[in-house]
């Protein structure tokens, strides 16, 4: 029984929501595993749930948001400067200049 609801769940995460559905497929997973009825199913839904990991975007960014979060970046020094206007235009009183970003 859980078995067939881990998959059903493992189903759900591919295409909607996988930041709900998926652990719910591995809790019945587990849930199915303790049961002595209920082992192979437990093992396809087991593979539909890390199947569903692999293909959904919302655990995509949520794993590269734990990742990325503890990576620190050097500063970088950038230099800007201003030069003169480049050709303003007549009809309108806003003139227009060069931005040059220079990085190290």
């Amino acid at each position: 029984m859980f078995g067939l609801l881990g998959i059903f769940f493992g189903v759900l995460g591919f295409f909607t929501f996988g930041l709900i559905f998926i652990p719910l497929g591995l809790l019945c997973t587990v849930i199915s595993f303790a049961s002595k009825n209920g082992f192979l199913l437990g093992i396809v839904s087991f593979i539909m749930n890390v199947v569903a990991i692999a293909v959904s975007p919302s655990i995509w960014l949520l794993i590269a948001g734990l990742i990325g979060g503890n990576i620190e970046t050097a500063p970088t020094r950038i230099k800007m400067t201003v030069e003169q206007p480049l050709h303003p235009i007549k009809s309108i009183d806003k003139k227009f200049y060069a931005v040059n970003f220079q990085a190290p």
